[in-house]
């Protein structure tokens, strides 16, 4: 009887320490997606923060997939429209330690409309009389610069009006840093307007 008594004292030592470690286990991983939750959206924040700056270094270093136009006049206003960028985070989910996804508001102006009255203004420009005047003068780099002259503009003056798109950022953390993954965020705020003024331009 004494050794039945033992053999149930062992078992259920045994179950009772098997369960303690899984709880510690979910316990810890659990953890680590907290924290890992919490580091994704200081990280997203920051990111947001340097568009809103127009710091594109600290772009680049947050978003690895980031393509930023050359054009240095043209990236500075499409940056520069950002700087009354709003955004609401509305949850941030956590795969693994190293994985999560942040999903947020993010209200801006307007491109569809930017481009709208940006044709608008190219459209006046080009019938004017003094653009008509210098047309036979006028080098590649003076039509750039008009061009570039008439975004800036639309951009500055106001009267685009806003819209709020809710949006799923990847982020990932690699070598310590938590970053964007994927272009899903910088062509919203950048590269589409880029590339369809690239397109108008040529």
């Amino acid at each position: 009887m004494g050794k039945i008594m033992m053999r149930k004292f062992f078992s259920c030592t045994a179950l009772l320490l098997s369960l303690i470690l899984i709880i510690g286990a979910l316990t810890s991983c659990g953890g680590n997606t907290e924290e890992a939750r919490q580091e994704a959206e200081q990280a997203f924040s920051k990111t947001m923060e340097a568009f809103k700056s127009g710091n594109v270094e600290q772009i680049k270093n947050y978003c690895d997939s980031v393509e930023i136009n050359d054009n240095t006049d043209l990236r500075a206003a499409i940056l520069s429209s950002l700087k009354n960028v709003t955004y609401d985070i509305n949850s941030v989910t956590a795969s693994s330690a190293k994985k999560a996804v942040v999903n947020a508001d993010i209200t801006l102006i307007d491109a569809s409309q930017v481009m709208q009255k940006y044709i608008e203004n190219i459209a006046a420009m080009v019938s004017s009389p003094e653009y008509q005047n210098n047309l036979a003068t006028m080098t590649k780099e003076d039509y750039q610069k008009l061009m570039d002259d008439q975004l800036a503009n639309v951009l500055e003056n106001g009267g685009v009006p806003n819209v709020t798109k809710t949006i799923d950022v990847n982020m990932k953390k690699e070598g310590g840093s938590w970053k964007v993954d994927g272009s899903a965020l910088p062509e919203l705020l950048v590269t589409n307007t880029l590339n369809a003024i690239e397109q108008i331009k040529q």
